[in-house]
């Protein structure tokens, strides 16, 4: 089983430590910045992912930084990872950049002993700053974090460093490729009204039930998964809340299916968790030509020009509202929608972004 693919031959060699999508621009990208760029094949990626032991939370059981421990003391992790260390050595590999809830901080201070820099990038703060940040972020030469806001006052940068970081930047979370469109936007084929792509989870649940009476119907809620469908004790609890309040079905689609959905949607609802912001639809939605309407105003103000770019909304019956105008209001609309989408096209489309993680990982 081959551990690692690559791209380019420049000088400077880098590995991603998981699997990436490899794109005609990506590799031009990657021979630009003279690297040649490593990443782990999809098959070992799946075994070393299937030899961690996992912990239950209240979203489910899931690979914590806080369990590496129990990884630790394990043949077939240590076997694994011995094999990835085997390969950085042989490949001369001289930046990594890492799952930050994978990799024991013993092999990370043997990486430094090796002369590599370690970089690890995140993507689940606030929510998931306990298992994923907060125990692991000291042990890494460089941090990336993707969500900007921590709480009402602190960002997630300034809370990196207050675990012990010694470097932290923040950088957009690495959309899907598939997600968007790489054509113009067709403005008069947007047919859908308003589209809410993403989980309903507890936290949501409510909002989602005002909104879609208030809009009466007029919303497409779709995702990879519905929690109503799960057969074990999450589903149960779910089902017994559609009970009581019910919402309509999530459509499931494909990677293909919601990019045609996307392609067709006027307005899309972007509900953040707590703060960040810090999901791949802050970027997607604007990609796609969708004027996106979401809260977070305050960490939005950092990647958009708010009222220009995205609208954004304090309290859900504003959010209604503004859903209610925009749809009346087809210039408006629409003009906040281009503007959000060239903006995205010039910084956010997965290549850029991979750019801006390849100049990092390499700064001095």
């Amino acid at each position: 089983m081959e551990i690692f693919e690559r791209i380019g031959n420049g000088e400077r060699r880098i590995l991603i430590g998981y699997p990436i999508l490899v794109t005609k621009r990506l590799i031009e990208i990657v021979e630009d910045n003279d690297v040649t760029l490593f990443f782990v094949s999809k098959d070992f990626y799946s075994k070393f992912y299937d030899s961690m032991p996992r912990v239950m939370t209240a979203i489910g059981k899931i690979i914590s930084a806080r369990n590496l421990e129990a990884a630790f003391k394990l043949d077939s992790y240590r076997t694994m990872v011995d094999e990835i260390l085997g390969g950085i050595k042989e490949s001369g590999i001289t930046h990594v950049m890492l799952n930050s809830n994978m990799w024991h901080p013993t092999y990370l201070n043997n990486l430094k002993r090796m002369g590599v820099i370690t970089v690890t990038k995140i993507v689940d703060d606030p929510e998931g700053s306990r298992h994923y940040s907060e125990p692991v972020v000291r042990y890494y030469d460089k941090c990336i974090c993707s969500g900007i806001s921590y709480d009402k006052n602190r960002t997630i940068e300034d809370m990196y460093y207050k675990w012990g970081a010694e470097k932290v930047k923040f950088l957009p979370v690495f959309i899907a490729y598939d997600h968007y469109d790489h054509e113009p936007i067709d403005y008069s084929k947007k047919d859908i009204e308003v589209v809410h792509a993403g989980v309903l989870s507890w936290k949501r649940w409510i909002a989602m039930r005002y909104i879609n009476k208030k809009l009466k119907g007029r919303i497409l809620f779709c995702s990879h998964y519905d929690h109503r469908k799960n057969k074990g004790i999450v589903g149960l609890i779910y089902r017994t809340l559609n009970f009581f309040l019910p919402l309509p079905e999530t459509k499931k689609v494909s990677d293909e299916e919601l990019k045609n959905i996307y392609k067709r949607s006027k307005i899309g609802l972007n509900m953040h968790l707590s703060y960040g912001p810090s999901n791949a639809r802050t970027y997607e939605l604007c990609l796609n030509g969708i004027l996106q309407i979401t809260n977070n105003e305050k960490g939005y103000k950092s990647i958009y020009s708010v009222g220009e770019e995205v609208v954004c909304y304090k309290h859900i019956k504003e959010a209604v509202k503004l859903i209610d105008f925009y749809l009346k209001n087809k210039a408006e609309r629409d003009k906040i929608a281009k503007a959000g989408y060239d903006k995205a096209k010039m910084e956010y489309t997965y290549e850029v972004i991979f750019d801006k993680h390849l100049k990092y990982i390499l700064e001095k």
